[in-house]
């Protein structure tokens, strides 16, 4: 073959691996387009799915019976156990003959007395950190019992705890809430949601036979009833 025909192959070639890569980048990006299109659907849906549950997410209860009959908490003791062992290993000591051969005994007892104030400093490390952790919980339990006291009459202490517990973020179509305690204790809860428009989304979306992303306006009366299944969710 001359100059030419290797010249017209590899004019060829090129070509042909110019059109193979033209035909993979067209690959990935159907790929990439019905990857995204999969990814929008399934967030439209589970959004959908969200706002008409509502009613099935619940924050953590709050036992204030169990809480009330909590038992106060027990100061720690300085028991100091690890002195104590360490303080019977140097009194238990009984050198081998090994021991006494090379002379060791008197080193031997020095270095036990030594980790005598290790133990020491142990026993109060522990004693300081369970001290504190003790500190931390009676706090919070005076704490507890102070505000059950106020829940059996004080209108203000239960509307504290509900304000702490249920805020408005924790309702993502949420716009305002607000508590009113009577007299007798009842409590009433004033919801304010958003808005059909600021809630129910304006399209509709959803997978062709060919995996790419099929967007329709959202019918006025699916909406509604979107919108009313989320209102009687609250």
């Amino acid at each position: 073959m001359g100059w030419k025909g290797t010249l017209r192959s590899v004019s060829a070639e090129l070509k042909r691996q110019s059109r193979e890569a033209d035909k993979r980048h067209r690959q990935r990006m159907k790929e990439l387009e019905r990857e995204e299109a999969r990814d929008t659907v399934t967030e439209f849906e589970n959004y959908l799915k969200d706002i008409i549950s509502l009613h099935n997410e619940c924050r953590a209860s709050l036992d204030w019976s169990s809480i009330e009959n909590e038992s106060e908490p027990t100061a720690p003791i300085n028991e100091k156990i690890l002195t104590v062992l360490a303080e019977e290993r140097l009194e238990n000591y009984k050198p081998n003959i090994i021991v006494k051969l090379l002379k060791l005994e008197s080193r031997r007892k020095s270095s036990l007395a030594n980790k005598i104030e290790k133990a020491r400093l142990d026993d109060e490390k522990n004693f300081a950190e369970a001290d504190k952790k003790y500190k931390v919980s009676k706090r919070k339990w005076e704490k507890n019992q102070e505000l059950i006291k106020r829940l059996k009459n004080d209108g203000n202490a239960v509307i504290e705890i509900l304000q702490k517990h249920l805020e408005i973020s924790d309702l993502p179509i949420g716009k305002d809430v607000q508590f009113e305690v009577s007299d007798d204790m009842q409590v009433d809860i004033n919801l304010k949601v958003l808005s059909y428009e600021d809630v129910i989304p304006e399209k509709i979306y959803s997978l062709r036979q060919a995996g790419t992303l099929s967007t329709k306006k959202m019918p006025k009366g699916r909406g509604l009833e979107l919108y009313q299944d989320l209102c009687v969710a609250l």
